[in-house]
Protein backbone atom coordinates (compact mmCIF):
# COMPACT_ATOMS: atom_id res chain seq x y z
CA UNK A 1 0.00 0.00 0.00
CA UNK A 2 1.54 3.63 -0.96
CA UNK A 3 1.46 5.56 1.80
CA UNK A 4 2.13 9.02 0.22
CA UNK A 5 -0.82 10.59 -1.69
CA UNK A 6 -1.28 10.35 -5.11
CA UNK A 7 -2.82 12.73 -7.69
CA UNK A 8 -4.91 11.35 -10.29
CA UNK A 9 -5.55 14.13 -13.71
CA UNK A 10 -8.04 12.85 -15.73
CA UNK A 11 -10.29 14.12 -18.51
CA UNK A 12 -12.26 12.03 -21.20
CA UNK A 13 -10.19 8.99 -22.22
CA UNK A 14 -11.48 6.05 -20.66
CA UNK A 15 -9.18 3.64 -23.46
CA UNK A 16 -5.99 5.39 -21.48
CA UNK A 17 -7.69 5.99 -18.31
CA UNK A 18 -8.82 2.19 -17.28
CA UNK A 19 -5.55 0.92 -18.00
CA UNK A 20 -3.68 4.06 -15.57
CA UNK A 21 -6.52 3.67 -12.89
CA UNK A 22 -5.79 -0.37 -12.91
CA UNK A 23 -2.19 0.59 -12.03
CA UNK A 24 -3.38 2.77 -9.08
CA UNK A 25 -5.63 0.04 -8.12
CA UNK A 26 -2.94 -2.13 -7.72
CA UNK A 27 -0.50 0.45 -5.71
CA UNK A 28 -3.82 1.10 -3.23
CA UNK A 29 -2.51 4.42 -2.02
CA UNK A 30 -4.01 5.16 1.04
CA UNK A 31 -4.96 8.67 -0.24
CA UNK A 32 -5.82 9.46 -3.43
CA UNK A 33 -7.09 12.70 -5.31
CA UNK A 34 -8.89 11.89 -8.40
CA UNK A 35 -9.40 15.23 -10.74
CA UNK A 36 -11.60 15.29 -13.30
CA UNK A 37 -12.05 17.99 -16.04
CA UNK A 38 -15.35 18.63 -17.44
CA UNK A 39 -16.26 17.94 -21.14
CA UNK A 40 -16.56 20.56 -23.38
CA UNK A 41 -20.62 21.30 -23.69
CA UNK A 42 -22.38 20.40 -26.70
CA UNK A 43 -19.82 17.78 -27.74
CA UNK A 44 -22.06 14.76 -26.98
CA UNK A 45 -19.54 12.24 -27.02
CA UNK A 46 -16.91 13.74 -25.01
CA UNK A 47 -19.29 13.93 -22.03
CA UNK A 48 -20.09 10.67 -22.13
CA UNK A 49 -16.67 9.27 -22.17
CA UNK A 50 -15.67 12.20 -19.40
CA UNK A 51 -18.87 10.16 -17.39
CA UNK A 52 -17.40 6.91 -17.88
CA UNK A 53 -13.67 8.10 -16.68
CA UNK A 54 -15.38 9.75 -13.61
CA UNK A 55 -17.25 6.91 -12.54
CA UNK A 56 -14.05 4.88 -12.21
CA UNK A 57 -13.86 6.52 -9.03
CA UNK A 58 -16.61 3.89 -7.10
CA UNK A 59 -13.87 1.47 -7.95
CA UNK A 60 -11.91 2.39 -5.25
CA UNK A 61 -12.99 -0.77 -2.74
CA UNK A 62 -9.42 -0.42 -0.66
CA UNK A 63 -8.91 1.00 2.38
CA UNK A 64 -8.62 4.80 0.91
CA UNK A 65 -9.54 8.47 1.84
CA UNK A 66 -10.61 9.47 -1.22
CA UNK A 67 -11.10 12.90 -2.60
CA UNK A 68 -12.69 14.27 -5.91
CA UNK A 69 -13.17 17.25 -7.47
CA UNK A 70 -14.96 16.88 -10.75
CA UNK A 71 -15.25 20.05 -12.31
CA UNK A 72 -18.77 21.64 -13.53
CA UNK A 73 -17.23 24.48 -15.97
CA UNK A 74 -14.77 23.49 -18.19
CA UNK A 75 -11.10 24.85 -18.47
CA UNK A 76 -8.75 24.91 -21.21
CA UNK A 77 -5.49 22.55 -20.32
CA UNK A 78 -3.00 24.70 -19.04
CA UNK A 79 -5.25 26.41 -16.11
CA UNK A 80 -6.95 23.06 -15.81
CA UNK A 81 -3.78 21.21 -14.76
CA UNK A 82 -2.59 24.10 -12.22
CA UNK A 83 -5.75 24.15 -10.79
CA UNK A 84 -5.27 19.99 -9.99
CA UNK A 85 -1.60 20.20 -8.73
CA UNK A 86 -2.52 23.12 -6.50
CA UNK A 87 -5.31 21.64 -5.09
CA UNK A 88 -3.41 18.26 -3.97
CA UNK A 89 -0.56 20.78 -2.82
CA UNK A 90 -2.54 22.94 -1.08
CA UNK A 91 -3.76 19.77 1.46
CA UNK A 92 -0.52 18.26 1.29
CA UNK A 93 3.09 18.39 1.85
CA UNK A 94 4.28 16.02 -0.91
CA UNK A 95 2.33 13.93 -4.04
CA UNK A 96 2.57 11.58 -6.49
CA UNK A 97 1.11 12.77 -9.90
CA UNK A 98 -0.47 10.48 -12.46
CA UNK A 99 -2.08 11.41 -15.89
CA UNK A 100 -4.75 9.55 -17.26
CA UNK A 101 -2.66 8.16 -20.38
CA UNK A 102 0.32 7.15 -17.71
CA UNK A 103 0.13 4.05 -16.71
CA UNK A 104 2.58 3.43 -13.41
CA UNK A 105 4.30 0.26 -12.54
CA UNK A 106 4.28 -0.58 -8.87
CA UNK A 107 8.20 0.02 -8.55
CA UNK A 108 7.26 3.75 -9.44
CA UNK A 109 5.08 4.46 -6.75
CA UNK A 110 7.75 2.86 -4.13
CA UNK A 111 10.74 4.43 -5.78
CA UNK A 112 8.45 7.91 -5.29
CA UNK A 113 8.12 7.28 -1.58
CA UNK A 114 11.50 6.45 -1.27
CA UNK A 115 13.07 9.88 -2.87
CA UNK A 116 10.46 11.54 -1.81
CA UNK A 117 11.41 10.63 1.78
CA UNK A 118 15.27 10.90 1.29
CA UNK A 119 15.34 14.45 -0.82
CA UNK A 120 12.84 15.87 1.15
CA UNK A 121 15.01 18.39 3.16
CA UNK A 122 17.61 18.89 -0.08
CA UNK A 123 16.33 22.09 -1.58
CA UNK A 124 17.96 21.39 -4.77
CA UNK A 125 16.18 18.29 -5.99
CA UNK A 126 12.93 19.80 -7.40
CA UNK A 127 11.06 16.90 -8.85
CA UNK A 128 11.36 13.27 -9.02
CA UNK A 129 10.70 11.64 -12.32
CA UNK A 130 9.49 7.93 -13.25
CA UNK A 131 11.18 7.83 -16.52
CA UNK A 132 13.93 7.78 -18.09
CA UNK A 133 13.93 8.01 -21.76
CA UNK A 134 17.35 7.25 -23.18
CA UNK A 135 18.41 4.69 -20.21
CA UNK A 136 21.02 2.91 -22.53
CA UNK A 137 23.22 6.06 -20.84
CA UNK A 138 22.62 5.90 -17.18
CA UNK A 139 25.13 5.82 -15.10
CA UNK A 140 25.78 1.71 -15.00
CA UNK A 141 26.31 1.88 -11.03
CA UNK A 142 23.55 3.56 -9.87
CA UNK A 143 19.89 3.19 -9.33
CA UNK A 144 19.21 7.12 -10.10
CA UNK A 145 21.10 10.08 -10.91
CA UNK A 146 20.43 14.07 -11.02
CA UNK A 147 19.74 15.23 -14.86
CA UNK A 148 18.64 18.51 -15.91
CA UNK A 149 16.25 17.69 -18.42
CA UNK A 150 12.47 17.46 -17.00
CA UNK A 151 10.41 14.39 -17.96
CA UNK A 152 6.79 14.00 -16.40
CA UNK A 153 5.04 11.17 -17.43
CA UNK A 154 4.45 10.13 -13.84
CA UNK A 155 6.53 12.36 -11.27
CA UNK A 156 6.67 13.09 -7.47
CA UNK A 157 7.30 16.06 -5.88
CA UNK A 158 6.82 18.87 -2.82
CA UNK A 159 4.65 21.70 -1.95
CA UNK A 160 7.15 24.11 -0.86
CA UNK A 161 9.16 23.33 -4.47
CA UNK A 162 5.79 23.77 -6.38
CA UNK A 163 4.82 27.36 -4.03
CA UNK A 164 8.13 28.87 -5.00
CA UNK A 165 7.82 29.38 -8.58
CA UNK A 166 6.99 31.95 -10.88
CA UNK A 167 4.16 31.31 -12.47
CA UNK A 168 4.47 33.32 -15.43
CA UNK A 169 7.82 33.55 -15.93
CA UNK A 170 7.96 37.01 -15.27
CA UNK A 171 11.68 37.56 -15.13
CA UNK A 172 12.89 35.96 -18.40
CA UNK A 173 12.82 39.49 -19.79
CA UNK A 174 15.88 40.36 -17.50
CA UNK A 175 17.60 36.25 -17.24
CA UNK A 176 17.04 35.00 -20.65
CA UNK A 177 20.76 35.75 -21.49
CA UNK A 178 22.24 35.43 -18.01
CA UNK A 179 22.10 32.31 -16.09
CA UNK A 180 21.47 29.16 -18.79
CA UNK A 181 24.84 29.19 -20.42
CA UNK A 182 26.53 28.04 -16.81
CA UNK A 183 23.50 25.94 -15.85
CA UNK A 184 23.28 23.76 -19.51
CA UNK A 185 27.54 24.18 -19.60
CA UNK A 186 26.56 23.91 -23.80
CA UNK A 187 26.20 26.78 -25.59
CA UNK A 188 23.68 24.59 -28.30
CA UNK A 189 21.79 23.44 -25.28
CA UNK A 190 21.59 26.90 -23.93
CA UNK A 191 19.99 28.34 -26.77
CA UNK A 192 18.23 25.34 -27.57
CA UNK A 193 16.13 25.59 -24.04
CA UNK A 194 16.54 29.64 -24.32
CA UNK A 195 14.58 29.00 -27.33
CA UNK A 196 12.22 26.67 -25.38
CA UNK A 197 11.11 28.90 -22.52
CA UNK A 198 10.98 31.65 -25.02
CA UNK A 199 8.27 29.89 -26.65
CA UNK A 200 6.41 28.90 -23.56
CA UNK A 201 6.55 32.36 -21.81
CA UNK A 202 5.22 34.12 -25.24
CA UNK A 203 2.45 32.16 -24.58
CA UNK A 204 2.13 33.03 -20.97
CA UNK A 205 1.96 36.59 -22.29
CA UNK A 206 -0.83 35.68 -24.80
CA UNK A 207 -3.14 33.68 -23.28
CA UNK A 208 -2.34 34.15 -19.10
CA UNK A 209 -1.34 30.23 -18.68
CA UNK A 210 0.99 28.13 -19.78
CA UNK A 211 2.82 24.82 -19.77
CA UNK A 212 3.50 24.34 -16.16
CA UNK A 213 6.17 21.93 -17.04
CA UNK A 214 8.09 24.30 -18.76
CA UNK A 215 7.32 26.80 -15.26
CA UNK A 216 8.58 24.79 -13.21
CA UNK A 217 12.30 23.68 -15.33
CA UNK A 218 12.84 27.38 -16.33
CA UNK A 219 12.68 28.20 -12.05
CA UNK A 220 14.59 25.34 -11.60
CA UNK A 221 17.18 26.12 -13.87
CA UNK A 222 17.50 29.38 -12.41
CA UNK A 223 17.85 28.00 -9.46
CA UNK A 224 20.53 25.33 -10.06
CA UNK A 225 17.67 22.45 -9.45
CA UNK A 226 18.40 19.08 -9.93
CA UNK A 227 15.52 16.12 -11.91
CA UNK A 228 16.00 13.05 -9.74
CA UNK A 229 15.57 10.09 -12.66
CA UNK A 230 15.67 6.34 -11.92
CA UNK A 231 18.40 4.62 -14.26
CA UNK A 232 15.48 1.99 -15.92
CA UNK A 233 11.77 3.59 -17.20
CA UNK A 234 9.06 3.33 -14.85
CA UNK A 235 6.46 4.60 -16.39
CA UNK A 236 4.57 5.04 -19.72
CA UNK A 237 2.57 7.40 -21.86
CA UNK A 238 0.04 4.95 -23.73
CA UNK A 239 -1.21 7.47 -25.82
CA UNK A 240 2.65 8.61 -27.56
CA UNK A 241 2.91 4.26 -27.52
CA UNK A 242 2.29 3.65 -31.08
CA UNK A 243 2.98 6.95 -32.61
CA UNK A 244 5.24 7.51 -35.74
CA UNK A 245 6.18 11.10 -34.63
CA UNK A 246 7.32 10.10 -31.05
CA UNK A 247 9.86 6.49 -31.34
CA UNK A 248 11.14 7.23 -28.09
CA UNK A 249 7.61 6.39 -27.02
CA UNK A 250 7.80 3.23 -29.09
CA UNK A 251 10.82 2.10 -27.36
CA UNK A 252 9.16 1.91 -23.66
CA UNK A 253 6.59 -0.08 -24.40
CA UNK A 254 9.45 -2.66 -26.43
CA UNK A 255 10.74 -3.43 -22.68
CA UNK A 256 9.68 -6.52 -21.70
CA UNK A 257 7.74 -7.58 -19.59
CA UNK A 258 7.13 -3.72 -18.56
CA UNK A 259 4.35 -4.03 -16.65
CA UNK A 260 5.37 -6.57 -14.41
CA UNK A 261 8.24 -4.51 -12.91
CA UNK A 262 6.78 -4.95 -9.62
CA UNK A 263 10.36 -3.67 -7.33
CA UNK A 264 13.09 -1.34 -8.27
CA UNK A 265 15.71 -2.21 -5.69
CA UNK A 266 17.75 0.83 -4.66
CA UNK A 267 21.39 -0.75 -4.08
CA UNK A 268 23.91 2.00 -5.35
CA UNK A 269 23.01 5.24 -4.80
CA UNK A 270 24.73 8.71 -6.38
CA UNK A 271 27.77 9.96 -4.17
CA UNK A 272 26.49 13.84 -3.88
CA UNK A 273 23.46 15.49 -5.94
CA UNK A 274 25.23 16.40 -8.74
CA UNK A 275 24.22 16.40 -12.36
CA UNK A 276 25.44 13.35 -14.38
CA UNK A 277 26.97 15.03 -17.14
CA UNK A 278 27.36 12.20 -19.43
CA UNK A 279 23.73 11.49 -19.39
CA UNK A 280 22.64 14.76 -19.74
CA UNK A 281 24.52 15.37 -22.91
CA UNK A 282 23.79 12.13 -24.97
CA UNK A 283 20.28 12.67 -23.66
CA UNK A 284 20.13 15.58 -25.81
CA UNK A 285 21.45 14.94 -28.90
CA UNK A 286 19.55 11.64 -29.01
CA UNK A 287 16.08 12.69 -26.95
CA UNK A 288 15.78 16.41 -27.16
CA UNK A 289 16.93 17.37 -30.23
CA UNK A 290 17.73 14.38 -32.42
CA UNK A 291 13.81 13.21 -30.99
CA UNK A 292 12.77 16.83 -32.74
CA UNK A 293 14.06 16.08 -35.67
CA UNK A 294 13.14 12.58 -35.65
CA UNK A 295 9.15 13.74 -34.76
CA UNK A 296 9.28 16.56 -37.30
CA UNK A 297 10.48 14.58 -40.17
CA UNK A 298 8.34 11.98 -39.51
CA UNK A 299 5.64 14.50 -39.69
CA UNK A 300 6.19 16.07 -42.90
CA UNK A 301 6.73 13.00 -44.25
CA UNK A 302 3.28 11.66 -43.21
CA UNK A 303 1.53 14.93 -44.51
CA UNK A 304 3.62 14.58 -47.91
CA UNK A 305 1.98 11.05 -48.88
CA UNK A 306 -0.83 11.88 -47.38
CA UNK A 307 -1.40 14.23 -50.36
CA UNK A 308 -0.58 11.47 -52.70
Amino acid sequence: MVETPVLYIAYCRPEYARQSFDAIKKAKPKKLYFYSNIAREGHTDEIQRNNEVRAMAKEVDWDCELKTFFRDDYLDMYPSLWTAIDWVFSNEEKAIVIEEDCVATKAFFDFCESMLAKYENDKNVWLISGNNFTPEYSPTDKNYFFSKYLDIWGWAGWRDRWNCLDRTMSSWPTQKGKAFAKYWNSFIQSKWMQYRFKLAYDFYEKTGSGPWDYCLWYNASLNNGKFLKPSINLVVDVEMYGTNHNPAANMYMKEKKFSEIESFQIVNEPNSVEFDSNYDNKHFWKHILGGTLSRKTSLLLHKFFNKK
